[in-house]
């Protein structure tokens, strides 16, 4: 991985200007500044960047402080293409996860991106460790000295060494194959056993095939016996039901013969019945024919009453609506002269109780409304009053907020005297800024400065503390007076507001009320004339009039109405006897005619009874016959079909034992295609068993690591040599571990040896520049190791502490160590606060602390 471009917003102490950092055109470079600027904040953001890790234990921490959310961008090259991460995180209100977006961008041919960012955060992840064939903890192992961390392989346990340098030599890949090869022989082995179990039930399925072809042999025998007797039964059969038909036939004929006499009898009956009828109606009608003269002059005397009937119902009905006009008139005339008379008692109520006692309270309203005004008056004195004590409540306010400003800016004073008091402290003879050794008098001149300094600004800080209480006091008292006086003038106004606008609404109902009482006593007066006059109905008194006229005109008589309803009432009778007459003539000259036609129809149903007599005695005789041959017949029907039935259950199990010998058939080919397949799988599986063997930690594993630990220890010692003038030598030994309790087998690990001019001792026993240069050499001999295995250089080493534990002859040995191995890699990048060191580079990185954030610059 080689980065290119870094673009940061709101990271740790980086605001929210953003910040970019390009890479291009350098190789070694020294990234420097004073402590707490940002240095190392920048390789946080590469690794935060890339897999999301950083020093700090979550990601809230490295939010910059007051913002909600940050944002890292890095362009970098591996395997020879451009790619661009974007990882962001907003913090979420109350107690929720923050929300972390990663975007990975890979570079097109036009130098634009285009998106490869996969569905879920931790795949877009894995993807970027795919890219790189390299995680988080492996990357500080070798390229990524970090801050306080040089030591984390040396210091690791034995077993953890080793984990470290398989990951370093790509031993993962391995890994990943033998899992491969176990579940490859896992799957073979089971379908061996599948292959197995489908073996044995095809051998018990072929062993079955003679005795399918044993019992078919017998079946046939069967069949060839049963068939003949099956032809001889059919026959019979189908003799007796010929036989059968016939007889069913002559049965149906005897049915229908005897149906037809039933009927014949009924219609004989009926005949009779209908000419008995036909000779009672004849002799009504020449009754009837008999009274002619008397009936039609009885019908002619009653239409003549119906007619005057018509006459008198006409006026009848003009009477009952010349009554129902006269009385709605003379209640028209009562609801109108009701309502006037209503009217002019509420005019009298209105003046009486409403207008009058409006007008008597006009001078008492008119003198309330002068004393409210001159109330009105006294108001402006009050305000100016309100004011003046503002203007004092906001000049006393406007000095303690100055007292609160000195005081938070003393604050601030103090706390940082404070820090520099304790670091001086505790670093006993050394600057807390710088790290220079400091004599005594110069240690004591600081702490007594800090501790005058800390002394004054709290004198000061308690002098204001007590005026701004002093001030905070009269304000109360400011307040509490203006809000009582500002209250009760509101109050007031309000009051005196809300009664002259009711007084002037009463006030000028009683003007209403003076202009409406001469009005309305106008109106009563004109409504009075009305009433004495008659003139409020002149049209429906005319209108009565006219009905009256009506009436007296019509000449209508109760008495003489009633009498013609009695005389329609008694010839009544008439007019159903004429209609019965009418139909009399009508229905004589056929009604001798049904007579005749009646007798006939009952001489030809009398001939046919005869015939349908000796039909019917003749098909009993043949039937008695019937019963015999039906007994025969359902005795060879029911052999028939017991041979049918047995031939049937021999055809069917003839089929099933068919398909059984073919179905066995087919097994003797699956069977020898079976057992090549399983010569097959069972090669396979041998071989993957094997490959997972090779590719396990006691195979290929094992012995890349035995044959690049020499190579590991030569790389480390090189470096080591030169940086202790050859007086310092390290040794890699691969020990026996633990025992696995699951497997049984006992664990390789690695163990580190280191001798000098005295021996071979413990890494433990060493000094902090000893130690660091052996941490040193190890660290650049795996960042070597790593290049080896990828066949190229290795991208990129990032140095971030380690001058600051040596003297200055061991600074320049450092220094050399790193000049010397510039070509191994295509990027160093060295962090320092140490004056001395930054000119010995030929690039620096400057990075300088604002007050809106951390900002770098490059020389």
């Amino acid at each position: 991985m080689i980065p290119i471009r870094l673009k940061i917003k709101n990271f740790m102490c980086y605001g929210v200007t953003p910040q970019t950092l390009e890479f291009s055109g350098i190789h070694v470079a020294c990234l420097c500044g004073s402590n707490g600027h940002g240095k190392t904040a920048l390789l946080d953001a590469i690794t935060w960047a890339l897999w999301g890790n950083t020093r700090t234990r979550t990601q809230e921490e490295l939010v910059h402080q007051g913002q909600l959310d940050m944002s890292v961008e890095l362009d970098f090259l591996a395997r020879e293409q451009k790619y661009k991460v974007i990882r962001r995180y907003t913090r979420s209100s109350g107690a929720r996860q923050g929300i972390t977006i990663l975007e990975l961008q890979i570079s097109s041919y036009d130098e634009n991106y285009q998106a490869i960012t996969q569905n879920t955060l931790r795949e877009t992840e894995n993807k970027i460790k795919e890219l790189l064939n390299l995680d988080y903890d492996t990357f500080i192992n070798t390229a990524f000295l970090r801050q306080g961390d040089a030591d984390r392989f040396t210091t690791s346990r034995p077993g953890e060494r080793k984990a470290t340098l398989a990951e370093v030599l790509g031993l993962s890949e391995y890994e990943k194959l033998e899992l491969k090869a176990k579940s490859n022989y896992r799957s073979l082995t089971s379908k061996l056993k599948d292959f197995e179990s489908k073996k044995l039930f095809l051998d018990e399925e072929i062993i079955e095939k003679l005795k399918y072809e044993n019992e078919l042999k017998g079946i046939d025998l069967e069949v060839s016996s049963l068939e003949p007797k099956l032809k001889k039964s059919q026959q019979t059969f189908d003799s007796l039901n010929s036989i059968s038909s016939k007889f069913n036939q002559q049965e149906t004929e005897l049915s229908e013969a005897e149906l037809q006499l039933s009927k014949n009898n009924l219609e004989t009956q009926n005949l009779i019945d209908q000419l008995e009828k036909h000779k009672k109606t004849y002799e009504e009608i020449s009754n009837l024919l008999q009274t002619k003269n008397e009936i039609t002059e009885g019908y002619i005397k009653l239409n003549c009453y119906k007619s005057k009937l018509k006459d008198f119902d006409k006026s009848f009905e003009i009477k009952i609506e010349l009554d129902r006009n006269i009385a709605n008139i003379n209640s028209e005339l009562n609801i109108k002269k009701t309502k006037i008379l209503t009217t002019i008692d509420q005019m009298n109520s209105q003046i009486e109780n409403n207008l009058i006692p409006k007008i008597n309270q006009k001078i008492q309203i008119e003198k309330k409304i002068e004393h409210l005004l001159k109330e009105q008056l006294e108001w402006e004195e009050i305000n100016s009053k309100i004011k003046s004590l503002n203007n004092n409540y906001e000049k006393i306010n406007s000095k303690i907020s100055d007292l609160k400003a000195i005081n938070q800016i003393l604050l601030s004073q103090m706390e940082e005297d404070r820090k520099k008091f304790d670091m001086l402290k505790i670093s006993g003879g050394n600057c807390p800024l710088c790290q220079q050794k400091l004599n005594n008098n110069g240690h004591d001149v600081l702490l007594k400065n800090y501790t005058h300094q800390g002394l004054t600004n709290k004198q000061n800080y308690q002098k204001n503390l007590e005026t701004q209480n002093n001030f905070e006091e009269q304000n109360k008292s400011l307040k509490k007076e203006i809000d009582t006086s500002s209250t009760k003038l509101l109050k007031d106004q309000q009051s005196v507001n809300t009664s002259i606008i009711k007084l002037k609404s009463k006030l000028a109902d009683s003007l209403k009320a003076e202009k409406e009482i001469n009005t309305t006593k106008r109106e009563i007066e004109v409504l009075d004339n009305l009433i004495n006059s008659n003139n409020y109905a002149e049209s429906e008194i005319k209108k009565l009039e006219e009905f009256n006229i009506q009436l007296n005109n019509l000449n209508y008589s109760t008495e003489l109405h009633s009498r013609i309803k009695s005389q329609i009432s008694e010839l009544a009778l008439y007019e159903e006897k004429h209609i019965k007459l009418k139909n009399a003539e009508t229905l004589f000259p056929k009604e001798e005619s049904l007579i005749e036609s009646t007798k006939n129809i009952l001489k030809n149903r009398k001939s046919e009874k005869e015939f349908l007599s000796k039909k019917i005695i003749n098909l009993k005789s043949e039937l008695e016959k019937k019963d015999d041959t039906n007994l025969e017949l359902a005795r060879t029907n029911k052999e028939l079909s017991t041979l049918k039935s047995n031939l049937q259950s021999l055809y069917v199990r003839k089929g099933i034992l068919l398909e059984n010998i073919e179905r066995c058939i087919k097994y003797e080919k699956d069977l020898k295609e079976l057992n090549k397949e399983v010569s097959l799988v069972s090669k396979d599986a041998d071989i993957y068993n094997e490959l997972s063997l090779a590719f396990g930690k006691n195979g290929l594993q094992a012995l890349i690591i035995e044959t690049s630990i020499p190579q590991l220890e030569q790389d480390s010692n090189q470096l080591l040599s030169r940086l202790s003038e050859n007086k310092m030598a390290i040794k890699f030994q691969l020990v026996a571990g633990r025992k696995d309790s699951r497997t049984g087998m006992v664990s390789e690990e690695l163990d580190i040896k280191v001798s000098d001019e005295v021996g071979t001792r413990n890494y433990e026993t060493f000094s902090g520049g000893e130690a660091f240069r052996i941490n040193f050499a190890i660290r650049i001999a795996l960042s070597k190791l790593l290049a080896r295995r990828s066949g190229a250089p290795l991208p990129i080493l990032f140095i971030d502490e380690g001058f600051g534990s040596q003297d200055l002859e061991g600074q320049e040995k450092l220094i050399q160590s790193i000049q010397s191995i510039q070509n191994d890699f295509e990027k160093i990048i060295v962090i320092t606060h140490i004056e001395q060191i930054k000119d010995s580079f030929p690039v620096r990185i400057e990075v300088n602390k604002s007050g809106e954030g951390s900002v770098f610059e490059i020389f």
